[in-house]
């Protein structure tokens, strides 16, 4: 066993453990997303097969988050009121470093943030492919929040390089529709966004965004 092995072997220990809780709720994530608007659309840009060159594709499939593995500095904007019209935002300062699990068929992430509260906030995504239905799905975990255990977050993916994913969260008491969008910018640089739906209004209204620019080796 070379030491590369050894300590990719040793890391994964108590990823395994932490993956077990994921494996419970993964079982309620495989029903529906009964909110999952088909009739809502983002617009994305279509590229023909002609138009790609064979650097800049895609591995749709267990390779669509490959651009996100190693380490991030992250600029956080938050929007300072959602669903209530704000303009405002509050930026923050970030970290990430993400690495495969379970044989390059997820991957798993811990994000680090000190909010203008001062208060450290971090937080574990795991994602996972499901080479069935082709679809990713996420989790999550944070320090805010440690009585929640790791909950079910999101599932869609890939097109063109641009991974949409949709899901529910409880926001002020109330179940509300959400939307991740991933994409790739450059090969040191990546987007996020997430985006709650407005009812009164029928539109997505973006309230966190997070860019990314890869920490040098």
């Amino acid at each position: 066993m070379t030491i590369d092995k050894f300590i990719y072997f040793f890391r994964s220990v108590p990823i395994f453990i932490f993956f077990l809780a994921v494996l419970i709720s993964c079982k309620t994530s495989n029903k529906e997303n009964k909110h999952n608007p088909s009739n809502i659309e983002t617009t994305q840009d279509k590229e023909s097969e002609s138009d790609v060159t064979e650097t800049n594709k895609v591995q749709e499939g267990p390779g669509d988050f490959d651009f996100l593995i190693g380490e991030w500095e992250i600029t956080s904007k938050q929007l300072k009121e959602r669903l209530e019209g704000s303009d405002e935002w509050i930026e923050s300062k970030a970290r990430s470093k993400c690495w495969k699990i379970l044989g390059g068929y997820g991957n798993m992430d811990e994000f680090t943030m000190v909010p203008k509260s001062g208060k450290i906030y971090i937080g574990n995504t795991v994602r996972v492919y499901n080479p069935e239905t082709k679809e990713w799905l996420l989790y999550w975990v944070d320090n805010y929040n440690l009585g929640l255990g790791v909950t079910y977050q999101t599932k869609g993916t890939f097109e063109n390089g641009v991974g949409i994913f949709y899901g529910e969260e409880i926001f002020k008491g109330k179940e509300t529709r959400q939307k991740f969008t991933w994409k790739k910018i450059d090969d040191n640089t990546a987007y996020w966004d997430q985006a709650y739906y407005d009812d009164a209004n029928g539109t997505w209204e973006i309230n966190w965004v997070m860019e990314f620019k890869k920490v040098p080796k």
